[in-house]
């Protein structure tokens, strides 16, 4: 049986060439960051395209980026098999991510700021 594609943000974004990091807290609340690739030009709708992914998968990016300073994020995978996210479908069909509980726990854990 094929084993069934599972959309990966962070990978998704840096074949773009664009990389995601948490910024630094400077009220608290810890933010993610948008890195463009320098050195290409970037079309006003694509950029507005990649801030809108990024929107979209907020929670999932913000996961995957919880990890020790100098490790690579977590995989979707990887949190697939933590328990943290599971996937739903929709009236349509088609998939999507959705927290657990304990990933919602996990989230709160890590970011009080956050409710």
């Amino acid at each position: 049986m094929k084993r069934p594609f599972l959309y990966d943000p962070i990978k998704y974004l840096k074949g773009k060439g664009v990389t995601v990091r948490l910024g630094l807290p400077q009220d608290g609340k810890r933010k993610i960051e948008v890195c463009f690739e320098k050195g290409r030009y970037w079309e006003t709708k694509k950029v507005q395209g990649i801030y809108k992914r990024v929107e979209q998968s907020y929670n999932l990016i913000m996961m995957q980026l919880d990890v020790d300073k100098g490790m690579p994020p977590r995989s979707v995978e990887s949190l697939l098999a933590k328990g943290l996210i599971r996937i739903v479908y929709d009236d349509q069909g088609k998939r999507r991510y959705a927290l657990t509980e304990r990933g919602k726990k996990a989230i709160q854990a890590n970011n009080p700021q956050n409710p």
